[in-house]
Formats: structure tokens, C-alpha cells, sequence
């Protein structure tokens, strides 16, 4: 139903109530006229259709992609430390005995080494050189000269070139007064240039005429020997 034909109806309504009414209606009082407006809102409402609210469309959020920045760490310096040690010896050079230096066998010689006390600790007479490893060739622990730090000097061993042919190579080393190694290793290599061999006496031995000869002339000689004695007794009358 439409509003207008509400309007209509209502309006009917009150000619009828009018008709029938006296003629000289009473006048309408104000709580008369709220109640009537009441009534026409009322019915107003009730004839109106109820709209349903429907409900919004939100956009759903576009996914917004965030480049990546990728961080680069700069490489950190290390930080290198070195912790003082008392006894350490640096090789310098080699002062006597060039690497393969030729020798005949048995040849003597003195080895020297210019060694640098790279440690803290000043070195004393009671340090040595000894053997570590290879061929010793006849030398034994040697007793050094005193080094203060931070200096180098001349360390010698006496030697004997090997017997036998070939190249030969002997390893040292320093030790402290406590009998600890220390320090770079350092060596000696000579080339021995032949064997030395034994000489075999030879014994001759006589062919068998000879060995008859000396017979013969041995016989020869025993009997004459013993003709002549026998000539010389004098028969006793």
C-alpha cells in the first residue's frame, strides 16, 4: 500500500467521523491531535517496508612486497697476538760447509751455523747443540757460546765425514739448561765421493816343481852335510 492511498483512506475516515459527528464538533484538543498524529506515524511505520541494511564490501588489503635488502658485512680484521717465548733461535746461514760439499771418507771438518736468539731469555753456556736426527757423523752435544736476545752468533760442531759413498745429512737442534729442545731445526749435507774399502794382503803360493827343487836341494845338502862329518872321524886303532 502507498502512501498516498493511506493519505486517502485517512482522509475518508475523517469525513465519515464528521458526517455522523453534531454539527458543531467540539474543538479538537491539543492531546487529541498528538494522540491522531501518533495513530498516522504509527500506521505509517507498520505500512512501510523494512530495509534490511546489508553489509558493505571491504576491499581486502593488496599484499604490498618488500624488496629485500640483502646487508653486506665488511670482513672484521683479526686481530693477531703474539706471546713472548724465553727460548726460540732463528737460523741466519750457513758459515762453514756449503750444502753438498764434496768429502773424501773419513775427512774431518767443523760445521758452523750462524743461529739468532729470537727468544727473551738470554742464552748461557749451560745451552747446547745436539743431534736430533739423520746421520750424527761422530758429532756429539756441544756446549754453546753465551747470546743475549735479540742477538746471533756462531754455533760449531766437529765432524767425520761417513765411510761410505753417497749423501749424508745430519739434524740439530739447541737445548736450554733444562734439557728442552727449542727452535728451528738446522743441518749439515756433505757428499762422501767413494768408499774407503780394506786392501787384502795376497799369499803366493809356490807351483809343485818348485816345492821338488827345494826338496832336492834340501836332501842334497843334508847328505853332503853328513858325508863330510863322517870324514872327519878318525878311526880309533
Amino acid at each position: 500500500m502507498t502512501i498516498k492511498r493511506i493519505f486517502a483512506l485517512i482522509t475518508c475516515c475523517l469525513l465519515l467521523l464528521s458526517a455522523c459527528a453534531p454539527a458543531t464538533p467540539p474543538p479538537l484538543t491539543q492531546p487529541t491531535m498528538d494522540a491522531l498524529y501518533t495513530s498516522v506515524a504509527q500506521t505509517l511505520m507498520v505500512s512501510m517496508p523494512t530495509v534490511t541494511p546489508q553489509p558493505s564490501m571491504t576491499p581486502s588489503p593488496t599484499e604490498t612486497v618488500t624488496p629485500m635488502v640483502t646487508n653486506t658485512l665488511a670482513a672484521t680484521p683479526t686481530l693477531k697476538i703474539t706471546v713472548p717465548v724465553c727460548d726460540n733461535s732463528l737460523f741466519v746461514s750457513d758459515v762453514t760447509i756449503p750444502d753438498n760439499m764434496v768429502m773424501t771418507p773419513g775427512q774431518a771438518f767443523t760445521k758452523t751455523w750462524s743461529i739468532k736468539n729470537a727468544g727473551t731469555c738470554n742464552w748461557t753456556t749451560s745451552y747446547k747443540v745436539v743431534f736430533l736426527s739423520g746421520t750424527a757423523m761422530g758429532g756429539v752435544s756441544t756446549a754453546i757460546p753465551a747470546v743475549g736476545s735479540g742477538h746471533a752468533d756462531n754455533i760449531s760442531v766437529n765432524l767425520v765425514a761417513p765411510l761410505t759413498k753417497g749423501t749424508h745429512t745430519g739434524y740439530w737442534i739447541l737445548q736450554n739448561a733444562n734439557g728442552q729442545s727449542f727452535g728451528a731445526s738446522f743441518y749439515v749435507t756433505i757428499v762422501v765421493s767413494s768408499s774407503l774399502t780394506a786392501t787384502t794382503t795376497g799369499t803366493i803360493t809356490p807351483t809343485p816343481d818348485v816345492v821338488a827343487t827345494n826338496v832336492a836341494g834340501t836332501l842334497t845338502a843334508i847328505a853332503n852335510a853328513t858325508a863330510t862329518a863322517l870324514a872327519s872321524i878318525t878311526p880309533v886303532p
